[in-house]
């Protein structure tokens, strides 16, 4: 083999590498499509973000699935499971609050997928569901007496 044909075959294998770690990393994001389960909104505890999900009814799980580092946000995955269509559930708006684990001083995306209540979530993306600027407390020191 030549040498000129062992650097072309090596750096094939560098960059076959090199894509399949950047597809392998992180919850897939399907950026195409958009979020339309229950409504989500943001607010906060005196630490930490928190999503609220509003499920047109009872029944539904909610469930943090984990956290990935983007740019200065950080995304946080849920998933929601709607109830099977032959379960008896309240017919009532249901409140999930879900603490993102993400600091106030940090920005926050929340990324969400709705899947039926025994599927396994292989190959279903997340979609943009909701999001909060992160903010930073300003303390100010007393007035001299």
């Amino acid at each position: 083999m030549s040498a000129a044909r062992a650097i072309a075959t090596f750096l094939l294998v560098v960059a076959a590498l090199s894509i399949g770690a950047c597809g392998a990393k992180g919850p897939r994001v399907d950026a195409a499509t958009i979020y339309t389960g229950p409504e989500a909104r943001m607010e906060a505890t005196d630490r930490s973000h928190v999503v609220v999900f509003s499920a047109p009814t009872g029944g539904w799980r909610v469930n943090l699935e984990g956290h990935e580092d983007k740019f200065d946000v950080r995304r946080a995955f849920i998933t929601l499971r709607r109830p099977a269509p032959d379960r008896m559930v309240t017919q009532a708006i249901v409140e999930h609050h879900i603490d993102t684990a993400v600091p106030l001083a940090q920005n926050v995306e929340v990324y969400a997928r709705v899947l039926e209540e025994e599927a396994t979530g292989k190959g279903v993306g997340y979609k943009f569901a909701a999001r909060a600027e992160a903010t930073r407390s300003v303390t100010t020191p007393a007035a001299p007496r």
